[in-house]
C-alpha cells in the first residue's frame, strides 16, 4: 500500500459497472480500487490504474458534502474539522507527523530514557 499526496486517475470499463454503481461515485465516496498501473496515454498524467476491481466502501451525498475538488481556506477547514484529514495539506502534515515517534521512540529506550504520555 502507498500513500501519495497526487492525484492518481482510475479508467473503468463503463460496461463492467451498472448505472446504480456509477451513481454512487461521487466526491466523497470511499472506493476500493484494485488494478494495474498503466502508462497514461492523457496528458498530465504519467500513469493510471486500469481497474480490474471495484469497490464502494462508503457513500457520500454530493448535496451535503462540504469539500469539493478545489482549494479550501484553513479558516474554512477549521469549521468542518471531522473532514481536514481529507484534504493534501492535512494528508501531507500526517505523512510527514506519523513516521518520526516510532524512531524516537527506539532511540530513547536504547538509551535508557523514560518517556512518560501522562500530564
Amino acid at each position: 500500500m502507498v500513500s501519495t499526496i497526487l492525484n492518481l486517475q482510475a479508467v473503468v470499463a463503463l460496461d463492467s459497472l451498472n448505472e446504480t454503481t456509477l451513481k454512487r461515485i461521487t466526491t466523497g465516496a470511499c472506493l476500493s480500487v484494485v488494478g494495474e498501473l498503466i502508462p497514461s496515454p492523457a496528458k498530465g498524467q504519467a500513469v493510471e490504474v486500469k481497474v480490474r476491481d471495484l469497490d464502494i466502501l462508503g457513500d457520500s451525498d454530493a448535496e451535503k458534502f462540504p469539500l469539493q475538488p478545489k482549494k479550501h481556506s484553513l479558516e474554512f477547514l477549521r469549521e468542518i474539522a471531522h473532514l481536514r484529514g481529507t484534504t493534501n495539506t492535512f494528508g501531507a502534515v500526517m505523512r510527514v507527523r506519523m513516521p518520526w515517534p516510532l524512531p524516537y521512540t527506539n532511540f530513547s529506550t536504547t538509551v535508557d530514557f523514560f518517556i512518560s504520555t501522562r500530564r
